[in-house]
């Protein structure tokens, strides 16, 4: 219990970081969801195309789970945190200058192990700063940040891809989310 002390003034504001870091997170390989029909239309692709993009994500952000964990465990929560909104951001941007399909697959691969440690070290974060007893309900709290995240995803980049293109959307986003850094 003494490691908490000291610790518990600033658990709420860690708290409100890692769920604005799981917000954008979400927020942030969500937009692919919206931008892939630009996307397909100006890489004349098909369904099964379009499939392995997103797929590919989802692939390596899972694969990236377990070292993730063993990751944050050895270097901790902050430098795997700061690191994977990074790699992530840089991707995103990189994103934008996609040219091929083989292009795109390879990047949103890359983007998704840089996601992929974020989980771990969030919940990590939570564990250092949180007693036992509050910990479920400060999860459930940086949990509910993906839905919003979810949710945003489409307000945010649809006019963003009307108004400028779905690469100039990926360059803004990705380069905003690298400015915090």
């Amino acid at each position: 219990m003494n490691r908490y002390i000291g610790r518990s003034q600033n658990k709420h504001f860690i708290l409100f970081l890692l769920f604005v870091g799981y917000l954008v997170d979400y927020l942030d390989r969500m937009v692919m969801s919206v931008a892939v029909v630009s996307i397909k239309e100006e890489f004349n692709l098909d369904a099964a195309a379009v499939g392995a993009i997103l797929s590919s994500f989802f692939l390596s952000y899972a694969i990236m789970q377990i070292p993730g964990g063993w990751l944050t465990d050895k270097l901790g929560s902050r430098k795997v945190l700061i690191w994977s909104i990074i790699v992530w951001s840089v991707f995103t941007v990189f994103t934008g200058f996609a040219w091929s399909l083989i292009s795109l697959l390879v990047i949103r691969f890359l983007f998704g192990l840089g996601q992929g440690g974020y989980p771990s070290a969030s919940q990590k974060g939570i564990a250092d700063y949180y007693p036992r007893d509050e910990r479920p309900k400060a999860s459930a709290y940086l949990m509910s940040s993906n839905y919003f995240g979810m949710a945003l995803a489409p307000l945010v980049a649809a006019p963003m891809i009307l108004f400028m293109g779905w690469r100039n959307m990926f360059y803004v986003i990705g380069l905003c989310f690298l400015g915090v850094f």
